[in-house]
């Protein structure tokens, strides 16, 4: 305990003191430099620059060979893992030479030239007090265990999720049952195996869903409960997901629950005829809390076409693949709403079961995207923009997150393509003479390789 609250392990208590507007206790908080923008050749040179500069860097050590790596690996697994002030899970080990690490590139947005050696989780033994079946904001209904409070990296573990009902039968885990519980990556709860069988077979796996009473379907593994339009869990996490998506802060599940007991809100579109005075008073939020809740829904009230179909939490269709539509030419409203399945499946990248699922999806939420599209206004899209009609591919190290590119590319009416083809206009990234697959097939194709100056111009 630093302050008058109480955290439960330390790594809470950065998190919290470091967000705290009027910096107290941050004397209390350190900085571990990890890396920085420099136009040296090398890690190593990098950690004697943040040095040079006053920071204090991570701890490393320079190897030459992958029996070093294996070395220290079990040296700090042995000895050095306790010896340190702080939790650590595990090492990264990096290319040291950054030119062949830029050679490497990214995928996925993962750096290729690093990967985490993590250590075995830490786990503990304790006894399953009961498995309650929580229904998730799309239907799914998943198991999760409750068990005797247990100490595991400094956090006390209460629950862990069983991810499906298949695991539970497979695992044969019933209540009563002494288990073996770990931190998968020094994070994740995870039940491991059964130490002790107490009670005979598995828990029931249910028939009805738990909130509602629908029979459930099951997909694969899978449980699911089909009644999206009455099910007040899969409402009120649908509702929850509505604001984080476009990142209205401050309304708690319960606060959320509470709107909706008062009938205050049915739909996401009610949130924006919310007052202060509905939710001054909630779940102890002051008027204060009240106003600054209301001035970010309010600054909501102007979406793109992407955010309203995302924030409309559609099963399948992620805000990428609603900029498919668009560049496809589906640019309002009322044609992504009254698109026909075998108009998705004619789509590049809409493939038979993939465009059923999304045309379900639509027709479900219909209701919820007109509520949203009955509030807000729609920010138009400029059709005179010069990456209009373009289409980008990226490779390798750019200054700054890939994510960020491509979304510059995409509300420039540009188009983002994982792979390069004949129909790519451009690929875009920092290297001269990179090895990456991407840039040979470039230069096969002929497709123009721009860096980020010749991309800025095109702006």
């Amino acid at each position: 305990q630093i302050s008058e609250e109480k955290y439960s392990n330390p790594r809470n208590a950065a998190s919290g003191l470091s967000q705290r507007l009027d910096g107290k206790y941050s004397e209390y908080c350190s900085l571990l430099a990890v890396d920085i923008l420099s136009e040296t050749e090398s890690e190593s040179n990098k950690i004697s620059e943040l040095k040079s500069l006053g920071f204090t860097p991570v701890d490393s050590l320079l190897c030459h060979s992958f029996e070093e790596i294996e070395k220290i690996y079990q040296k700090f697994l042995r000895l050095d893992r306790l010896g340190y002030p702080f939790e650590i899970d595990g090492l990264v080990i990096k290319i040291n030479d950054l030119k062949v690490a830029r050679q490497l590139g990214v995928k996925n947005n993962r750096p290729k030239f690093q990967v985490a050696y993590k250590f075995p989780a830490d786990s503990n033994t304790s006894l399953i007090k009961d498995i309650v079946w929580q229904v998730g904001p799309m239907g799914s209904v998943t198991p999760v265990a409750e068990v005797e409070p247990v100490e595991l990296s400094g956090a006390i573990i209460n629950f862990a999720s069983l991810g499906n009902y298949n695991l539970v039968i497979k695992k044969d885990l019933n209540v009563g049952d002494i288990i073996e519980i770990s931190r998968r990556g020094d994070v994740i709860p995870h039940i491991e195996k059964i130490v002790t069988k107490v009670t005979p077979g598995h828990v029931d796996i249910p028939i009805l869903c738990p909130d509602c009473k629908t029979k459930l379907i099951r997909e694969d593994k899978y449980l699911r409960c089909p009644n999206s339009s009455n099910c007040l869990s899969q409402i009120l996490g649908s509702l929850r997901l509505f604001c984080d998506t476009l990142e209205i802060l401050g309304l708690s599940d319960k606060t959320i629950r509470k709107l909706y007991q008062a009938n205050k809100i049915r739909l996401p579109g009610d949130f924006f005829k919310l007052s202060v005075a509905d939710i001054s008073g909630l779940d102890n939020l002051g008027e204060k809390s009240g106003k600054n809740i209301i001035h970010q829904i309010q600054n909501k009230k102007s979406l793109t076409l992407k955010q309203v179909f995302d924030s409309a939490i559609i099963p399948n269709f992620s805000a990428a693949r609603v900029q498919q539509l668009i560049t496809a030419g589906f640019g309002t409203p009322e044609k992504i709403i009254n698109l026909s399945q075998n108009e998705l499946e004619s789509l590049p990248g809409f493939q038979k079961t993939l465009a059923r699922k999304v045309w379900q999806g639509i027709q479900l939420r219909k209701t919820w995207i007109e509520s949203i599209l009955s509030q807000v206004t729609i920010k138009s899209i400029d059709n005179s923009q010069k990456l209009s009609g373009l289409t980008f591919c990226i490779t390798g190290n750019l200054s700054k997150p890939r994510p960020e590119f491509i979304e510059l590319i995409e509300s420039q009416g540009g188009k983002f393509i994982s792979a390069v083809s004949q129909n790519t206009d451009y690929l875009l990234t920092n290297e001269t003479d990179s090895k990456s697959s991407k840039f040979i097939t470039a230069q096969k194709l002929k497709v123009k390789i721009i860096n980020e100056d010749d991309f800025q111009k095109l702006l």
